[in-house]
């Protein structure tokens, strides 16, 4: 897994666990918003290498993009959105449209490159 990747799990994680924490000690949801700096404390300990306070912040923002609502950003950071398997299922679908296009331009390439232009050939 790369370190973007890392990064994203280990900072939803740190998420769920706070809103968990907030439910088991009957306080309901989470009211205050979270900061990048909040996120990086934890994150920074929980990751090899560890992100720097932007990239937690970019990592943040991305989560709270209304294609994912993974957060929700406020006025001074971010409230929780929906959970994270939903965040993960959202992630799915927007993922396999283009891995399969990824798979469609590879194989033309990979067609193209067996008869380069380059090539002294008369079919044409």
């Amino acid at each position: 897994m790369d370190h973007a990747a890392a990064w994203l799990v280990a900072v939803l994680q740190v998420i769920e666990d706070e809103v968990e924490e907030l439910a088991d000690a009957g306080q309901g949801s989470m009211t205050k918003p979270i900061t990048a700096l909040d996120v990086f404390r934890v994150v920074r300990r929980l990751v090899d290498p560890p992100p720097n306070v932007n990239e937690v912040a970019a990592v943040l923002d991305f989560l709270a993009s209304p294609l994912l609502g993974g957060l929700t950003k406020a006025e001074d950071g971010y409230l929780p959105g929906v959970d994270a398997s939903a965040v993960a299922q959202r992630l799915l679908d927007l993922a396999e449209p283009l891995v399969e296009v990824h798979e469609q331009t590879a194989e033309s390439n990979a067609y193209f490159k067996r008869y380069s232009a380059d090539e002294d050939d008369d079919r044409y």
